[in-house]
């Protein structure tokens, strides 16, 4: 399902949808747009479409009627049938509003969040709210999250329901043109906060997803941009993720992921496999010498501690086109399908589907980009790891001879190997840094392991290996 339209045959912007049979051949599609010739939109392109129950879908977003005037709109869709239900408009004359993500309650009624926006040139003012339709999307009522309208646009993102009282909502926003702030809130039906945590430390930075993990914590990602001033060109920007419990909004973890690059370097939706490994699809923020719109996709890997397993890029037919997933579903065989967005040109988008396997492969020839690894201080090419896979025995080498050193008491340094799910399985103190090191293995199961070295607190190797006999 998505939004788009053929500009050959029409101008207008309408909801797509296809179904697709396991080996990715189309069944069925059906273009639904506007009676009267409006263009439907959605700011969150990777949560615009949720699923009510086994046979019912709803489109959250809003219709342009104008340059600077928008109806927000939700559409009830069958999925059996392709058939649309309902397609409701929510606004008052002369209102402008935008309606973002939605979430059912458990008497199949509908919370939605987004913003009323007038605009006096050459400035916008917004006013952020919750609305609650029933199941056949009859307004019941709203409740404004900001009581007056001030130039802070809110952008949410995700809402997760706690309960039909209780919801967490992710997103980011903008208090000026330049620098957008990620934002936790966990809010109920009256537009009560519990709490409402805002990334100062982190000011350059947007949330795209939010999924509940199965120990109960909640993980956000999405992009940072080390931006120094409005006028810094281009922007460059990290994937970044964000653990916290959804009760208190209390920080857990949160790491990085990529050099900083110009593009689209983040990450637009999540999900978490049985095994507990959890996968981000987004953009990889390579950029093209012909045309600097276009970025690769990638899907990175990572265990419950958020350390990179691996990353896999979306190989094109075109090499200058970008190809980035923005929508991602779990298959019951271990693997995944993704929506990919391919832009050609400037002025052309084009989708397609690609179905992976459990290793993330979804042609013959695996493009694996191999572990993407982060440390505080960055990561020592001269690190060896031998051999790889090992089986009884796995030696370290460091070809920097400098760090070569016995540790005395001043100089505590240690390893620890931890598995694929983040559990540490094993740690020792060094009692000297020469080389190789040896480390006994044999007692492992098979698998992919990680090899960590600390020197005072401060990690010089971060490496993954794999167990094999």
């Amino acid at each position: 399902m998505g939004i788009g339209a053929n500009t050959l045959t029409n101008q207008y912007q309408g909801l797509i949808f296809k179904k697709i049979d396991s080996l990715g051949n189309q069944l069925t599609e059906k273009q639904i747009f506007h009676p009267l010739g409006k263009s439907f939109y959605a700011n969150s392109s990777s949560n615009a479409f949720i699923k009510l129950d086994s046979t019912k879908a709803l489109f959250t977003g809003q219709l342009e009627f104008g340059t600077d005037y928008s109806k927000s709109t939700l559409v009830k869709i069958n999925l059996k049938t392709l058939d649309t239900l309902w397609m409701k408009t929510y606004s008052q004359p002369g209102d402008s509003t935008w309606l973002l993500c939605s979430t059912v309650l458990n008497d199949s009624s509908i919370i939605s969040f987004g913003f009323r926006y007038y605009i006096v040139q050459p400035n916008v003012f917004f006013k952020p709210f919750m609305m609650k339709v029933d199941k056949n999307g009859n307004y019941k009522w709203h409740n404004w999250i900001n009581p007056t309208f001030t130039n802070t646009q809110y952008l949410f993102q995700k809402a997760i329901k706690l309960s039909d009282n209780d919801f967490v909502v992710v997103g980011y926003k903008y208090s000026n043109i330049c620098y957008p702030q990620s934002f936790v809130m966990r809010i109920d039906t009256m537009a009560s906060k519990a709490y409402d945590v805002n990334f100062i430390g982190i000011p350059n930075s947007g949330l795209a997803d939010c999924i509940a993990l199965s120990d109960g914590s909640f993980l956000a990602g999405g992009s940072f941009a080390s931006l120094v001033n409005c006028n810094a060109n281009p922007d460059k920007y990290r994937k970044y993720v964000y653990r916290f419990n959804p009760l208190t909004g209390s920080k857990i973890a949160s790491k990085f992921y990529n050099k900083e690059s110009t593009g689209g370097n983040g990450i637009l939706c999540l999900a978490q496999k049985l095994n507990g490994i959890i996968i981000a699809f987004g953009g990889t923020g390579a950029t093209t010498p012909t045309n600097t719109i276009n970025n690769k996709g990638d899907f990175l890997w990572l265990n419950s501690n958020l350390d990179s397993l691996r990353s896999v890029y979306i190989e094109t037919p075109n090499v200058a086109d970008q190809a980035v997933p923005n929508q991602a579903i779990l298959t019951p065989d271990g693997g995944f399908a993704a929506v990919i967005a391919s832009y050609p040109n400037a002025s052309q988008q084009q989708y397609w589907l690609i179905k992976a396997d459990s290793n993330g492969c979804y042609q013959s020839l695996c493009p694996t980009v191999g572990l993407n690894d982060v440390s505080l201080s960055g990561v020592e090419n001269g690190i060896k790891i031998y051999p790889n896979p090992a089986k009884d025995l796995l030696y370290v080498e460091n070809s920097h001879a400098e760090r070569s050193r016995s540790v005395t008491s001043e100089t505590r340094t240690s390893f620890s190997l931890t598995n694929a799910l983040g559990q540490v399985i094993k740690e020792e103190l060094l009692l000297e840094l020469q080389q190789p090191i040896e480390i006994n293995v044999k007692d492992l199961q098979e698998g992919i392991y990680f090899l960590q070295i600390k020197s005072e607190g401060k990690i010089l190797v971060n490496k993954k290996f794999v167990i094999e006999r």
